[in-house]
Formats: C-alpha cells, sequence, structure tokens
C-alpha cells in the first residue's frame, strides 16, 4: 500500500492553511511482527470463530400458531497477548477551537491529547487540526516515536480557542489528510470534536455529506465523533460517524471526556478485523417460514458490523417466524432455514476473507416431550436490540414533544425485560436499569433540548446496538478498561 516518498524528518512543519498540503507524512514504521504477518495465511494472523445459533435447541411445530424465534450471527476473537503485536493507526484529529471552547474545554482537551500521544507506539501516527471560522493544519501525520512524541507535544498548545464554528471545513481538511498521505497504515480514524452548531446550521448536514461524498478515500477508514457539552449539533456528529462505523460521544463533563477517548483509542488500538459485512439468505425448506425482523444498522438482510476488537464479540440479531403447519417430520430432524455471507478484513495483513455459513434447527412434531433448552447468550442479544430499538423509538416520540408516550415506552420495555427468562443475567437486569434511568431525559422539551437529553440519547442507543462501552463496560475489552482508569488519573493530575 505505501507508496514512495521522500519525507524530511526534521521539517516539523508550521501552521499551514489549504486543504492541499497534507503531503507530507512520516514515514511509516512497521513494528517486528507486522512485517512477518505479510501475506501469511488468514489463520495465522487472527483466529476469529463466525457462526448462527438459535435460542431455542429445537422447534417444536404447531398446527395452530406462529412461533417466532431470536437468531443471532456470531463473530469472536481471542485477545492479544501482546500489544507490541497489534496493528499501526492513522489517527487525524479534527479539533474544535470556536470561542465557547475558551478556558476548561480546551484544556481539557489539549491534556486528552497529550495523553493519546503518550499511550500510541511508533507504529501509529498523529496528524493535528483545528477549526473555528476555518480550518487550520496544526501538524502533518506525525510518527509516534519518542522525537515525534515531543514534536506533537509541542504543537497541542496551539490549540487556541477563539472565533465561530466551521465543523466541514474541518472535516475537509480531516478527509484531506487521509486521500493525500503518502503511505497507508493498517488502520485510519478521523476523530472529531465540536461543542457548537455549524455556522450555517440550515444545511450543514447536506453540506457535510456532500463533503464525504465527494473526497474519495481509497482505503477504508472510521469516523468518530465527540460532542462536548449541551450546544453541539448530536444530529450531524451522530451521521458523520454512523456510516463510518464510528461512534458518537456525549462528553458531559470532565470524567466523561477520559471515558470516551479511552473507548475510543482502546478500539483503534486494538482492532483485529474490519469492513464487516453480512448477507442473510433464506433457503427453501419443508417448514413454513419467513424472517420477521433483523436488527441492523440497515434494516435489510445485508449489512455491516462494527470493527471486531481483540477478545471482542460482536453479534448480529435477527427473528425468524414459524407458520403454523401439520407437516410431520422424523424425531432428529434438522432444516437449515437461514444461511449467511460473512465477509471481512485481517487487519494484520489485509486479507479479505469471504466465507458461507449454514444455520441449522431441529425439528420435532407437536407431542415431542423433550424440555426445550434456551440459550441465554441468543435471548441475552435479543433484549439488547430489544432495549436499543425502544430507546430509538422513545426518541422520535420526544423529537415531536411526545414526552409521556416515550416515558410509557421505557416503563413497559424496563418490565419486559425484568419479565424475561433471562432476567437474572447481569446485563439484562443493566439494560432494564438503563431503560428506567433514561425517563430521565425525556422529562420535558427543556430537558430533552437543552440539557443533554437528546444527546446522551443519541449515545446510549448506538453504545447498545454496537456494543461499545461509553457506559457499559461489559462491551469494553480489556485494552479499553485499562486506558479509562489510565486517562482518568491523566485528566486529575494535571
Amino acid at each position: 500500500k505505501s507508496k514512495q516518498r521522500h519525507s524530511n524528518p526534521e521539517s516539523f512543519g508550521s501552521i499551514q492553511s489549504g486543504a492541499g498540503d497534507f503531503a507530507d507524512d512520516d514515514p511509516i514504521q512497521i513494528i517486528r511482527g507486522q512485517e512477518e504477518s505479510k501475506g501469511e495465511p488468514t489463520v495465522g494472523a487472527v483466529d476469529i470463530a463466525a457462526y448462527g445459533v438459535f435460542a431455542f435447541n429445537y422447534l417444536q411445530l404447531s398446527p395452530e400458531k406462529a412461533q417466532e424465534i431470536p437468531c443471532t450471527i456470531n463473530l469472536e476473537s481471542p485477545a492479544q497477548t501482546s500489544e507490541a503485536s497489534r496493528s499501526g493507526v492513522d489517527i487525524v484529529c479534527v479539533i474544535d477551537v470556536s470561542g465557547s471552547m475558551q478556558g476548561e474545554k480546551i484544556q481539557l482537551v489539549q491534556t486528552t491529547l497529550n495523553f493519546m500521544v503518550e499511550r500510541l507506539s511508533p507504529a501509529d501516527r498523529i496528524c493535528l487540526i483545528s477549526f473555528s471560522n476555518d480550518a487550520t493544519k496544526i501538524s502533518r501525520l506525525v510518527q509516534m516515536s519518542p522525537k515525534g512524541k515531543k514534536q506533537l507535544k509541542s504543537m497541542i498548545p496551539r490549540l487556541v480557542a477563539s472565533g465561530g464554528t466551521n465543523i466541514v471545513g474541518g472535516l475537509e481538511y480531516g478527509l484531506q489528510a487521509l486521500r493525500q498521505r503518502r503511505t497507508i497504515n493498517q488502520l485510519s480514524s478521523i476523530i472529531l470534536l465540536s461543542d457548537g452548531q455549524d455556522n450555517n446550521g440550515t444545511t450543514v448536514l447536506q453540506r457535510a455529506k456532500a463533503t464525504m461524498d465527494s473526497i474519495v478515500i481509497r482505503d477504508d477508514y472510521s469516523v468518530h465523533t465527540f460532542g462536548y457539552g449541551h450546544g453541539h449539533d448530536s444530529t450531524l456528529l451522530n451521521a458523520l460517524a454512523e456510516p463510518k462505523n464510528g461512534a458518537f460521544y456525549y462528553v458531559k463533563d470532565e470524567e466523561t471526556i477520559a471515558t470516551a477517548f479511552a473507548n475510543c483509542l482502546g478500539e483503534l488500538m486494538s482492532v483485529v478485523a474490519d469492513q464487516i459485512e453480512v448477507k442473510l439468505m433464506t433457503q427453501p425448506t419443508e417448514i413454513p417460514f419467513s424472517l420477521s425482523k433483523v436488527y441492523s444498522n440497515s434494516g435489510d438482510t445485508v449489512f455491516t458490523l462494527p470493527p471486531l476488537m481483540s477478545g471482542d464479540k460482536k453479534e448480529a440479531v435477527f427473528l425468524v417466524q414459524f407458520d403454523p403447519t401439520t407437516q410431520r417430520v422424523e424425531s432428529g430432524h434438522r432444516i437449515q432455514p437461514i444461511c449467511f455471507k460473512l465477509k471481512y478484513r485481517i487487519v494484520s495483513n489485509g486479507n479479505i476473507v469471504e466465507q458461507e455459513y449454514p444455520i441449522w434447527l431441529r425439528v420435532e412434531n407437536p407431542e415431542y416431550e423433550e424440555e426445550i433448552v434456551i440459550d441465554s447468550d441468543v435471548l441475552v442479544n435479543f433484549y439488547r436490540m430489544k432495549a436499543a430499538d425502544i430507546m430509538k423509538q422513545a426518541s422520535k416520540l420526544a423529537d415531536r414533544n411526545q414526552f409521556e408516550a416515550a416515558k410509557e415506552l421505557l416503563t413497559s420495555g424496563n418490565k419486559e425485560l425484568l419479565d424475561s427468562v433471562v432476567a437474572s443475567h447481569e446485563i439484562v437486569q443493566a439494560l432494564a436499569a438503563d431503560l428506567l434511568r433514561s425517563i430521565n431525559e425525556y422529562q420535558n422539551a427543556h430537558v430533552w433540548h437543552n440539557e443533554g437529553g437528546k444527546h446522551q440519547m443519541k449515545t446510549r442507543f448506538r453504545n447498545h446496538v454496537d456494543k461499545r462501552g461509553m457506559e457499559m463496560d461489559y462491551y469494553q475489552n480489556s485494552m479499553q478498561k485499562c486506558l479509562a482508569i489510565e486517562a482518568k488519573f491523566a485528566i486529575k493530575k494535571r
């Protein structure tokens, strides 16, 4: 992927302007272990398990009633034994330095950036961009060697707050930094932080999408966005992150900024597979059925999943409805109503893996008496997506100022989870509690629109859908948990 380059590591650029000047990135350092993985078989790089499973160990046929059974597609990766074996990442930080960021806010951002610089390795690179009325390039993509870290830290104080908010200008610079770099790391990401509304807010969403569409970047990248305080545009920031398999984080206070950045950085530092695509396919069987609901980002049978981290599990959830039938089968008969195609990229060597997997289900006649065994993991993930869907529907009601209806929906959802057969599971308990505490965000129009209720629910909803651990440590891997502790300590001692 690397192009020939002629870089002078001594010429650490002064502040530059013009989105056409980003072809000055530092060389990429190949860490021992990464070089050896190039071209190796996929299994040698990372062993990812993929399989599908129904919530019940068998379907008992019924001539009278339809039966809807949850099913999951599961991806699992082993935990990395050494941080030295992880993939390198290019991170473009796009920071709002408008006047409203003055004081504590900009100081916290500077502290967080210093923490990020300290925590990265020579395999990584950071580019720093600021925006207020206009966007400014603070640094090129700098290799996080000891020398590069020192140089970049000397640039961070140049983040000085003044002026308005040109989010689209900052986004354009961030995209150009990725597009114009001469060498490309194994992972790439834009981290964009803002506390306000764009100067031209009425057209900002259309302009932002047009900017992303017009700047074509050959290699895959993610976008993670951070909304600081109550006044930011969470609709815009969420719309930037979601299609690029990134996360939107609502940063409401000092403690939240440490947790948010630690989660984001921990993910980027431990991704083992990305560009994950799933295609569900139905197969003809003698038992009539339909695919009744797919909990996916597209709502369709073809969808993507967030990147898979080291020591991580990702599940796609869907429902299969079996119609009433008088069909008879031999005991132990198995059907394959669903199969799925899976495609993903192994980050360490760039290999693309494509494979098809069947999902089998045993079928028994109505008089069969064996007790049905429930797969609790499938049901827990079903209720995870159910809770997220309830939050999404409640937010739609709140946007129409139907706050009582939103609260009733959350209350009934809480009861449904606590009445379920997996109610005692710690994740279901946490989900039920999350639905209940979310009622606080729907008290009235002022809380929803002006005190962060809307922002909080956008983050909470996406966290549960994507299994990202901003508020739920059940979704965090060991890297994220470790970084969260370190980041909080760095913020406190500043």
